[in-house]
């Protein structure tokens, strides 16, 4: 069977329908069989008044033309014969159940609906007897009932299906394709729930679900040439609704003809032949059987209203097929339109230019409208615009600074007109509210994107009506795409620079790791160094002062250059230890208003005596008004020793030695250069030259920590240093400093000693530790006309000071006993009182900042390093007592 109970469907509406009166159950059984007697008709059909008046009314009607009246219930059904009888009973007793909205005017004309069953009645039974079926009766009625689920429909919903019918015929689509639309099932399916509620027989039920199924039943019981089976009632009511429809004999909504094969003609025992002599059936039997529709019809009515329904369809066929060519048209241009969107779009890396060949596509593909589109990210302040006028250009693209903060629930079109308009000055775009009011701008927005808003904007004022209703997908599909390919851009982009900053930070973090080890190691170097300092320190001071007072009685030439080598390799030493105690403990500078000429000078000097062996020339120019800056003297000398010496070591056997200091900046800085026309450095060296331990010198001849000592006192003076050099032709070095505001006024006034007669000579006091550095110092100073008393510690020197006066106080800071830091403070609390105290010289042999920061706090002028220079300590002694004498004048 075509049909199972896993197909049925819930059909509440049939509920309103009517049951089947007892009578009419009986008539559809004994209608069903083919050698029914005719007394059996007449008895069921005498309990029924309406059914017997009905058969009487037929009988006697004028389409039969029977001669005499027709009284008797017997003699009626004698002369109509079976088909007749069968036909009116079951038309009295069944259809009339669905008669009380039957008579409504509407689509559904029920005469055109008895027609069309009544011939697929008789064309059923005509088929069955062809193909030597026995069940004409049960054809008969499967046919006359395999629309019934049209009533049943009509029935309940009168206004509804009339609309359907309607709509069958407006829309050219078949009539159960909208059934389905509007009740979820179409008629085969209503109709069949309607025979099993009805209790109606199994084969009746099966014809009324399958009669529009016929390919699909022959296919599955097969329909070959060897198909001796005959074929079942469902299958020949399927057939002749078939033939009925294209004979065009009542309604059955939109409908087109269906081709009968050859095939399916020999399955019903026929040919194509036989067509004809079933349309002679089809019309002849529903002409006679007319009046029980009470109606007269005859063949040239049957023929014209068939030719009507033909030609009716046709022209909707006709109007259908020029609607879908008229939708294929538009289809291939819509097709073409779009293809010319995207073969020319061609996304970049580049979101923004990405953008402009989007807007470009657009102008081309339609010509006289104006296109523009934009991008932003969400909370960004700024938007990337383009612009194109003419289609041939290049779309302009600039950025536009708005402020639209964002708002819940707002919609992409929204932002977007928000954002149109409060850019309307930047985007060049005049009267844009208007436009947008009146709908001559078409805004198409990226819509779903996650990471940026915006999108294209068609200006539609041009003359001509260019944009066209099915322009419309292609666009919202292309600017899908724009969208999408600008996001990748914008990400990919994004992507990058965030790809580049973690680059950056990591390398960041690799050179912050690399100079964290090599502080760590300087500070290991460092710190062991401050540990052996005051004990190389203080020897050094020896060695180097015995050299000196022997280059000062030395008379020969050459041994004075060996003892000129012995005091330069001591200081050589001295210098090293210093800087790495510096790197362990960084000294911490006393910043003071500095005339860089004077240190210049001062630090230059140290140099003469050996460019005046070799043919080095020295060349100093300085500004007359150059300002004072604010910065550590000694930290500054220093840096100025350390780039002479670099100096002195490139320019060799000879050259020119050049330093040059101006202001510059309008006065605010302070310019130094100095100068070599030495070797050189190689361009691979230059820019390491400041990294710690980095030297070209040979070994032995260079620690590496010059140029990077010089580096970081500069950075902590807020200064700046920069290099040129050329191999071969020379190095200068440029140092520029912040020049100081104001002049720090003097600590303290400080009186000469009292009671020194003109032309005296200085009375200076030594206390040190060390016995050899006394008599070191005892004799140079004396060689310098100077006054020595020594003291062998703190606590003799406080004694020395108690007893006399002294112009001068050279006083070493590590001491046993007292220390030069508590000798400062006796000097403070114990003569504040009574004779003022004389100006004080600190020496040692460690640099602790400590130290020294407390004894300057105390009073101390200056702070000698050893190993010092004697010339240095002189200069220091001669500074303080002029010093003093000039406080003193005022």
């Amino acid at each position: 069977m075509p049909t199972s109970t896993e197909e049925k469907t819930d059909c509440p509406l049939l509920k309103e329908i009517p049951t089947l009166p007892a009578v009419a159950v009986q008539l559809l059984e004994a209608a069903m069989i083919d050698e029914a007697d005719a007394s059996r008709l007449v008895k069921i059909i005498k309990r029924d008044p309406p059914i017997t008046a009905k058969v009487l009314q037929v009988a006697n009607s004028p389409q039969y033309g029977f001669r005499g009246q027709v009284s008797t219930l017997e003699r009626a059904v004698a002369l109509l014969g079976n088909t007749a009888i069968r036909a009116i009973a079951l038309g009295v007793s069944v259809f009339d159940a669905f008669r009380p909205k039957l008579d409504m005017p509407s689509e559904f004309d029920p005469r055109d609906f008895w027609k069309h069953s009544l011939g697929v009645a008789l064309v059923a039974e005509a088929v069955g007897k062809k193909c030597g079926h026995g069940e004409s009766g049960a054809l008969f009625v499967a046919g006359l009932l395999h629309d019934i689920g049209r009533l049943a429909l009509y029935y309940v919903e009168p206004d509804r299906y009339a609309r359907v019918v309607g709509e069958s015929f407006s829309y050219s689509v078949s009539l159960m394709e909208r059934e389905r639309a509007a009740f979820g099932a179409d008629h085969t399916v209503y109709g069949q729930r309607l025979a099993e509620h009805w209790n109606l027989p199994r084969l009746i039920a099966d014809s009324i679900r399958c009669h529009h199924s016929l390919a699909a039943l022959l296919k599955a019981n097969g329909n070959g040439d060897g198909a001796s089976k005959r074929p079942p009632v469902y299958q020949c009511v399927a057939f002749a609704d078939v033939i009925v429809c294209n004979q065009w004999i009542g309604s059955q909504g939109y409908q087109v003809p269906a081709s009968i094969d050859d095939a399916t003609w020999r399955r019903f025992g026929m040919t194509s032949r036989d067509d004809a002599a079933l349309a002679h059936v089809l019309l002849d039997g529903v002409r006679q059987l007319a009046p029980i529709f009470e109606t007269e019809l005859d063949i040239e009515d049957l023929h014209i209203e068939s030719l009507c329904n033909a030609n009716r369809t046709l022209s909707q066929m006709s109007t259908e097929l020029e609607r879908r060519g008229q939708r294929l048209r538009q289809e291939l241009m819509r097709s073409r339109f779009a293809e010319s969107l995207h073969a020319k779009f061609s996304p970049v890396p580049d979101a923004r230019e990405t953008l402009a060949s989007a807007v470009r596509v657009i102008g081309q593909a339609l010509p006289g409208v104006r296109a523009l589109g934009l991008f932003w990210a969400p909370r960004a302040s700024e938007a990337s615009v383009a612009v194109c006028n003419n289609p041939d250009s290049t779309p302009a693209t600039h950025t536009v600074r708005t402020a639209i903060a964002p708002v819940d629930g707002e919609t992409c079109m929204s932002r977007l007109k928000v954002f149109l308009c409060a850019a309307e000055n930047g985007l060049d775009l005049d009267g844009l509210n208007a436009l947008l009011s009146e709908g001559r701008m078409l805004i198409l927005p990226f819509s779903y994107l996650q990471n940026l808003e915006g999108g294209l904007v068609l200006d539609l004022r041009g003359p001509e009506q260019v944009l066209k209703k099915w322009m419309a997908e292609p666009l919202r599909e292309f600017t899908e795409r724009v969208a999408n390919a600008i996001e990748r851009a914008w990400l990919s982009e994004d992507l990058r620079r965030q790809k580049e900053e973690l680059t950056q930070a990591r390398r960041l973090a690799d050179n912050f790791r690399t100079q964290m080890r090599n502080t760590e190691r300087l500070a290991a170097v460092g710190g062991m160094a401050a540990g052996v300092a005051h004990e190389i320190n203080n020897p050094l001071s020896i060695i180097r002062g015995q050299a000196q007072l022997l280059l000062m009685r030395e008379k020969d030439p050459d041994r004075q250059n060996r003892l000129r080598i012995i005091d330069e390799q001591s200081h050589r030493i001295s210098k090293t230890l210093t800087e790495l105690m510096g790197i362990a403990r960084p000294h911490k500078p006393t910043i003071e208003s500095v005339n860089v000429a004077d240190i210049l000078s001062r630090t230059l000097a140290m140099f003469k005596h050996r460019f005046l062996h070799r043919h080095v020339e020295c060349e100093e120019h300085y500004d007359d008004d150059l300002p004072l800056i604010k910065a550590d003297p000694d930290s500054l000398q220093e840096i100025f020793l350390n780039l002479i010496i670099n100096a002195d070591h490139a320019l060799g056997k000879e050259g020119r030695l050049t330093v040059r200091a101006r202001a510059g900046h309008g006065g605010r800085t302070v310019i130094t250069e100095i100068e070599d026309t030495g070797c050189g450095i190689s361009e691979e060296n230059l820019s390491r030259i400041f990294e710690p331990f980095f030297t070209t010198k040979e070994k032995g001849k260079g620690t590496g920590l010059g140029l990077f000592t010089t580096h970081t006192i500069i950075e902590s003076m807020h200064g700046d240093i920069q290099v040129r050099s050329r191999v071969n032709e020379g190095t200068c070095f440029t140092i520029t400093l912040p020049v100081c505001q104001e002049m720090q006024e003097l600590s303290a006034r400080r009186t000469p000693a009292a009671d020194r007669a003109p032309g005296q000579p200085p009375r200076i006091l030594v206390i040190d530790d060390d016995p050899m550095i006394r008599e070191i110092l005892i004799e140079a100073l004396q060689a310098s006309d100077f006054v020595v008393d020594v003291a062998a510690d703190g606590l003799e020197g406080t004694r020395s000071l108690e007893r006399g006066h002294y112009d001068c106080v050279l006083l070493d800071l590590r001491m046993p006993h007292k220390s030069g830091v508590e000798v400062m403070q006796w000097l403070r609390e114990h003569r504040a009182d009574a004779r003022p105290a004389p100006p004080v010289i600190a020496v040692t042999g460690i640099t602790d900042v400590d130290e020294t920061e407390a004894a300057i706090r105390l009073g101390a002028l200056a702070c000698v390093k050893k190993p010092f220079s004697i010339d240095t300590v002189i200069a220091e002694i001669e500074g303080a007592l002029a010093k003093n004498l000039v406080e003193t004048q005022f």
